[in-house]
């Protein structure tokens, strides 16, 4: 069922041609949909993050297409990188890294934002989540023609 409600949020999201969500609805939404990267009891749980909780949060992104309310998302799914949880830091690193991908050039936006943390995901335990840490890396990388390394120290 949880599935099916972001499936209805993310149509909702990407077919609202009449301007019906706006920020006060997007901000209030943020914490609630990072939230879901902590829902661990759900069976096959990383499903649920690939095939719903990605694909709605970049059509929130997409549809409310204001920095400022992106950087408060970001910064939400950002604080599940803290979880003692390795799955839900893993699940918070897909959503950042569907994000710079979808979104391209549009999401250097929250980089600086994202650099600090990325910078201690790059020590995590879990080699699942370096080696997505890592990915993101490269991924900013490559849109920015730079090497970020630096500000990772």
């Amino acid at each position: 069922m949880l599935a099916e409600v972001c499936l209805t949020f993310q149509l909702l999201f990407k077919h609202d041609s009449s301007c019906f969500i706006q920020n006060d609805t997007y901000e209030k939404l943020c914490d609630p949909v990072a939230d879901l990267l902590s829902v661990l009891k759900v069976s096959d749980f990383m499903k649920l993050v690939e095939k719903s909780i990605k694909p709605l949060v970049y059509e929130m992104d997409d549809r409310i297409n204001d920095d400022a309310m992106w950087v408060k998302m970001n910064y939400a799914v950002l604080m599940k990188t803290r979880s003692e949880q390795w799955q839900t830091r893993q699940a918070a690193l897909m959503v950042i890294q569907h994000l710079f991908e979808a979104m391209r050039e549009r999401y250097l936006i929250v980089l600086n934002d994202t650099v600090p943390f990325l910078s201690e995901l790059l020590e995590d335990e879990n080699e699942q989540v370096e080696q997505t840490a890592r990915k993101i890396v490269e991924r900013v990388e490559h849109m920015t023609g730079e090497s970020i390394n630096e500000y990772l120290k």
